[in-house]
């Protein structure tokens, strides 16, 4: 259990980062649910950097 207190660190040091904005996700394309064909021919033609994200209107929820 030696190694719990290093990977708490770590977890912190993660978690502050995401909190100043330092560190967060690679999108690399989005899309509206309504157009979600495309979303998924962009997600197999490959070549992605990031993630592919479908938003979805409120009134969906």
């Amino acid at each position: 259990m030696a190694g719990i207190s290093g990977e708490t660190s770590v977890l912190r040091e993660v978690a502050g980062l995401v909190t100043s904005g330092s560190l967060g996700p690679v999108v690399d394309s989005v899309h509206p649910l309504a157009d979600i064909a495309a979303a998924h021919q962009a997600f197999e033609h490959g070549g992605t950097v990031g993630k592919h994200v479908v938003t979805v209107p409120r009134s969906s929820v």
